[in-house]
């Protein structure tokens, strides 16, 4: 087999991905694999329907509730098996991105074992919550664990990553911030208020922090996906009472759902050197939705 020059030159980078274990973050984690990125694949992997309320000083939960989601978390078994084909470049962790020193810890025993400062995160993790009717409102317990995750868990995730991205950027000239946001963080969507809330905090953060790294080799973005095939919206669907996630299509000008391969490609994109002047922007993979 003929390696390429551009898969040599990426096995020098070590790219953290959270939410890893299924989708859009599964997607590309198999995709920068196949492209020779060291990748770092992080995960809850809790294999069920509840999480954990967290009772960490650092976000405003105050007790230790086991919270619904109404759909089942990732497991290990897809990056298990995608282990199996890339055993040196590939290595899982098991944290709630809701914990920066657990998120930090995992990260920082990664470089170790790699030799290798984290060059690129890419922020994938995420919840989808919602009310099936107007005229209730959203458990308390659900619509902070939507924060948490959605919002905290990017900004976590900034927080323990930026310094190595900095300090990888000034020897290589390369570095990466992307958050996965979602058409939800530019478009209000009824009954799903906490959802959007979170979504929009993130396309703030992200931008922002774009400006703070100006001057800097490290671009931060965040990529908008429409609706996109998988379990999410498969919940997505069961909030608004659709039988069948595909009924989303139409709301596209594309008159189709997106694939987590092609949010993927983006991302690749976004990490080449090819779009290292795309900086404080976001990527809209929506089909055409936030004009419908």
């Amino acid at each position: 087999m003929v390696t390429s020059h551009h898969e040599v030159e990426n096995r020098e980078r070590l790219v953290t991905i959270t939410g890893a274990g299924r989708g859009i973050g599964l997607a590309t984690t198999q995709q920068l694999l196949a492209e020779g990125y060291w990748v770092h694949a992080i995960d809850i992997f809790a294999g069920a329907s509840h999480l954990t309320e967290s009772t960490k000083s650092n976000v405003p939960a105050s007790s230790n509730i086991s919270v619904d989601l109404g759909y089942p978390l990732a497991d290990q078994a897809a990056l298990r098996n995608l282990q199996l084909d890339f055993p040196k470049t590939l290595s899982i962790s098991q944290c709630d991105v809701r914990d920066p020193e657990e998120l930090g810890l995992a990260i920082a025993q990664v470089e170790e074992l790699t030799g290798l400062r984290t060059g690129a995160a890419i922020a994938c993790a995420g919840v989808v919550t919602g009310i099936s009717n107007v005229e209730t409102t959203l458990d308390s317990s659900l619509e902070r664990l939507t924060v948490e995750v959605n919002l905290y868990g990017v900004m976590n995730l900034a927080r323990v990553t930026l310094s190595s991205i900095r300090g990888s950027s000034l020897s290589t000239q390369w570095g990466r911030f992307i958050a996965i946001s979602s058409v939800a963080g530019l478009k209000a969507l009824p009954q799903m208020s906490a959802y959007v809330a979170s979504k929009h905090a993130v396309e703030g953060f992200v931008h922002t922090l774009a400006i703070e790294l100006r001057g800097t080799s490290v671009t931060v973005n965040t990529i908008a996906p429409g609706s996109t095939r998988g379990v999410i919206l498969d919940r997505s669907a069961a909030i608004y009472g659709i039988e069948s996630a595909e009924s989303f299509a139409h709301q596209h000008l594309t008159a189709r759902l997106i694939e987590p391969q092609e949010i993927a490609n983006v991302v690749s994109f976004l990490l080449s050197d090819q779009a290292r002047s795309i900086t404080g922007s976001t990527i809209m993979v929506d089909g055409g939705l936030h004009l419908t």
